[in-house]
């Protein structure tokens, strides 16, 4: 081989690993023809019809794509909402494809038929991978599917930033930590919202995750995060106030459930119910809604800002 030949090799190859990195801390949109997902047109427009006044609102529930009974009933419960009071943001918290995250194919059957509504009107789908997404390189295929700009990423809305992790690797990913450490500090938004698929605290099956307690917590806490999203236990769970951060986990949305441990310290809430979260946003007054299967509320609580960025009032 020459040397041209050889420095355009070196060239392509630089290329890829720029291209796989970027994609990897979501610099880059990844796209795929099979994506049903709507333009940024139609984003704007679901946004616009979402924003009622000064009300922002998005919903989120983990653990879903199972095909099961409950899924679909708990689908019929957001679609409903949906009809009624459109909202911008679906926030999905993992889980999306059981049993190892063949988008291919359970794409249709547990996503795009389920959600159709959703999928019409250009709702954003905010999306996170849980451990049942990266078997057999399926977690390729959802980030094309559901059009993830990366494994972790960040999204800008009005007066608030959502922050996706990827908790199957952040805590032996360095990379990763580097960049919540630089995006959470550069967030000028009045609310922040991490969402990932391990909860820190749980009083389901996993129990709570030390690793991500001790690396990953210090960074919300720092960094003023005020909501900790998540699934992995298949329940309802809020947390009280831990150092500044409001902890949920909502792993209801259509997988089987499972029972409650011995409950952890600070535990204010817990339901064994497949359901979804309900969030608006209006006047510095973040209020929240857990709506089960039936469309019953099973939690609600508010949340104000004090003075002080970042914390809540009691």
């Amino acid at each position: 081989m020459n040397k041209n030949a050889m420095l355009g090799w070196v060239a392509v190859l630089a290329l890829l690993g720029f291209l796989f990195g970027a994609v990897r801390q979501g610099k880059g949109l990844s796209d795929s023809p099979e994506s049903p997902l709507k333009s940024s047109l139609m984003l704007a427009k679901a946004k616009a019809a979402a924003l009622q006044g000064d009300t922002y609102r998005f919903i989120a529930f983990g653990d879903w794509g199972a095909g099961t009974p409950f899924q679909r009933d708990v689908a019929a419960q957001v679609n409903s909402l949906y009809e009624k009071t459109p909202f911008d943001a679906a926030l999905l918290l993992g889980d999306n494809i059981y049993p190892v995250g063949d988008i291919k194919k359970f794409g249709k059957v547990y996503f795009t038929d389920m959600y159709a509504p959703l999928i019409r009107g250009g709702v954003n789908f905010i999306v996170a991978l849980g451990n049942h997404d990266e078997h057999e390189g399926h977690e390729k295929d959802q980030l094309g599917f559901f059009r993830m700009p990366g494994y972790y990423y960040e999204v800008h809305k009005p007066k608030i930033d959502f922050f996706v992790l990827d908790t199957n690797t952040f805590a032996k990913d360095q990379v990763q930590q580097k960049w919540l450490e630089k995006v959470l500090g550069k967030s000028k938004a009045e609310w922040k919202v991490v969402l990932a698929h391990h909860p820190i605290y749980s009083s389901g099956e996993h129990g709570r995750n030390i690793p991500l307690q001790k690396i990953l917590e210090p960074m919300l806490v720092k960094n003023h995060v005020d909501l900790y999203l998540a699934g992995h236990d298949h329940d309802y769970e809020r947390f009280a106030s831990i150092q500044g951060v409001r902890h949920i986990v909502s792993g209801g949305g259509g997988a089987y459930l499972r029972h409650f441990e011995k409950p952890l310290p600070g535990s204010l809430v817990r339901v064994q119910a497949n359901h979804f979260l309900k969030f608006e946003l209006t006047n510095g007054e973040l209020k929240m809604w857990a709506v089960d299967k039936t469309g019953k509320v099973i939690d609600q609580a508010e949340w104000r800002k004090e003075l002080q960025r970042g914390k809540f009032a009691s």
